[in-house]
C-alpha cells in the first residue's frame, strides 16, 4: 500500500473518529481533535487533526471559525481550541471576513493575557500569505470597528498589504500612525518593523526610522512602547540603523531591559553575528528603574556567552554595573541568583569564577555590593554548594593589608560555618 494511500486513510479515520460524531457538538469536536493530536506522537507532524477539520470546512460541512466560536461559548477549553483551529486555517479555502472578524472578538477577551494569544493570529498570517485577495478586506473590517482585539490582526493585515511594494499601501501606514484610535494609531506604527524592507529604496527605510524616531518621542507611554518594539524589528531587515537600539535603551521607561533584551535574545538571528551585538547587551548593564523580571532574554545572552567555549569573557564587569543600579535594594528575590538563574547556574558549573565574583563584591565599599555577595552565599547554602574558597589568583595579587582586610570582609559577611571554615582555610593554601 502505498504512502498516500495510508494517508488518505489516516484522514478518514480522523474524520469518522473525530468529526462526523460531533458536527453538532463543536466542544466536543474539538476535544476529540485534541486526543487524536495527544496520541499521535512521531506521526504528528502529519497534522492529520488539522488537515480532517480543513478537509470539512472546505467541503462546507461546517463552517470552521464559527464552529471554534460555538466551542469556545460553550465552555470548550481555550488551548484546545485555538491550537486544532490553528493547525487547519492556514489550509481552508475561503473564509467570510465576518467570521475572522467574529472568532478574533469572541477569543480575545480570553486569550490576551494567555501564552496561546499569538498561536491564532500567526494561523491567520500563514492563511492571508495564501489568500493575497483577503488582505484587504481584512484591513477595512479592522478600520471600520478598530478594538484591542482586532489590532494584531490589523498589524498582520497592514504588512501583508505592502507586498509586492505597494506605495499606495505603504502611505496608507504612514498615515494611518497619526490616527486618533490607538486602536489603529500602533498597529500602523507596528507594522512600518515588519515589512520587508529589502524590496524597497533605501529612501524608504529612512522614512521609517525617522517615523520610528517620532513616535520615541511621544509623551504616551504605548506609542513609546510601539515605537520602540517596531523600531527592534526593523533592525533584523536593515541592521545599520543599530544606532535606534541606543536610542531606546536610553529612554527612561520601565519596560526597555526587558523589551530590547528579549529581542536580543530570542528575536535578533538576523543581526546575532555583527560585531556591534555585545555592545548593545553591555547598555543594558547599567539602566537604572528596571523590574528585577525584566533580565529574562539578557540572562539568556549573558549565560550563552560565557559558556561560549570558542570566546573568553569575564562577566564580572556586566555585572558590576549592574550591581550598581540596586545597590540599596535588599528583598532577596531582587538578588543576583533570582534575576540572573542561568548565569548563576552557569557560574556555579566554574567554581574559579563563582568564587572570584562573591570575593570582589565583598571587597566592595559599598555596602549594597557587599550583601549582593551575601546574596549568592545564602543561595550556595540553599543549594548545598561545597567548596566557596579564595581562588588562588586573587590571592597572589594581595599584600599584608589586603589579606587583612579580605579577612575582615570575610568575618563580617559570611553567617554560614561551613563556608567560613572553607573560605578561612583557602587562605593558608
Amino acid at each position: 500500500m502505498d504512502a498516500d494511500t495510508l494517508e488518505e486513510r489516516a484522514l478518514c479515520h480522523v474524520y469518522r473518529v473525530a468529526i462526523l460524531p460531533h458536527i453538532s457538538e463543536p466542544k466536543e469536536l474539538f476535544e476529540a481533535l485534541q486526543r487524536i493530536w495527544l496520541e499521535a506522537n512521531s506521526s504528528r507532524s502529519n497534522n492529520y487533526h488539522g488537515r480532517a477539520l480543513a478537509r470539512a470546512h472546505n467541503a462546507s460541512e461546517f463552517n470552521g471559525p464559527q464552529l471554534a466560536v460555538a466551542a469556545i461559548e460553550q465552555g470548550g477549553d481555550l488551548f484546545t481550541v485555538i491550537r486544532m483551529l490553528a493547525e487547519a486555517l492556514p489550509l481552508f479555502d475561503e473564509i467570510e471576513t465576518a467570521d475572522i472578524i467574529q472568532f478574533f472578538e469572541v477569543a480575545y477577551p480570553r486569550i490576551k493575557n494567555d501564552l496561546a494569544n499569538g498561536i491564532p493570529y500567526n494561523a491567520l498570517e500563514q492563511w492571508l500569505i495564501r489568500h493575497p485577495n483577503a488582505v484587504e478586506p481584512v484591513v477595512s473590517a479592522c478600520l471600520e470597528a478598530p478594538s484591542a482585539a482586532l489590532a494584531v490582526l490589523l498589524r498582520i493585515a497592514l504588512v501583508r498589504s505592502v507586498v509586492g511594494q505597494s506605495a499606495e499601501a505603504l502611505n496608507r501606514v504612514h498615515a494611518l500612525r497619526s490616527n486618533e484610535s490607538k486602536f489603529i494609531s500602533l498597529p500602523a506604527i507596528e507594522a512600518l518593523g515588519l515589512i520587508e524592507w529589502a524590496h524597497f529604496d533605501r529612501s524608504e527605510v529612512d522614512r521609517a526610522v525617522v517615523a520610528l524616531r517620532e513616535g520615541l518621542t511621544s509623551s504616551e507611554e504605548d506609542t513609546v512602547f510601539s515605537s520602540a518594539l517596531s523600531a527592534l524589528w526593523l533592525l533584523n531587515h536593515s541592521p545599520g540603523d543599530h544606532v535606534l537600539i541606543d536610542e531606546i535603551v536610553a529612554l527612561d521607561m520601565p519596560f526597555v531591559v526587558r523589551l530590547v533584551g528579549d529581542h536580543l535574545a530570542y528575536r535578533a538571528d538576523a543581526i546575532r553575528q555583527h560585531s556591534w551585538y555585545p555592545d548593545k547587551v553591555t547598555l543594558l548593564a547599567g539602566k537604572m528603574g528596571q523590574h528585577p523580571d525584566s533580565y529574562h532574554g539578557v540572562d539568556h545572552i549573558l549565560s550563552e556567552r560565557f559558556q561560549d567555549t570558542t570566546v573568553s569573557w569575564d562577566p564580572i564587569p556586566w555585572l558590576d554595573a549592574w550591581v550598581g543600579t540596586r545597590a540599596e535594594i535588599s528583598e532577596y528575590e531582587k538578588a543576583f541568583p533570582r534575576v540572573f538563574p542561568q548565569l548563576f547556574a552557569a557560574l556555579c558549573r566554574r567554581p574559579e569564577n563563582l568564587c572570584e565574583l562573591v570575593i570582589h563584591w565583598l571587597l566592595q565599599s559599598d555596602l549594597g555590593i557587599q550583601r549582593a555577595a551575601r546574596d549568592i552565599l545564602s543561595e550556595l547554602n540553599h543549594i548545598q554548594y561545597a567548596g566557596v574558597r579564595v581562588p588562588q589568583k586573587m590571592l597572589d595579587s594581595m599584600n599584608a593589608p589586603e589579606l587583612v582586610h579580605l579577612v575582615r570582609r570575610i568575618l563580617g559577611n559570611v553567617f554560614n560555618d561551613g563556608q567560613l571554615v572553607s573560605l578561612i582555610w583557602s587562605l593558608t593554601d
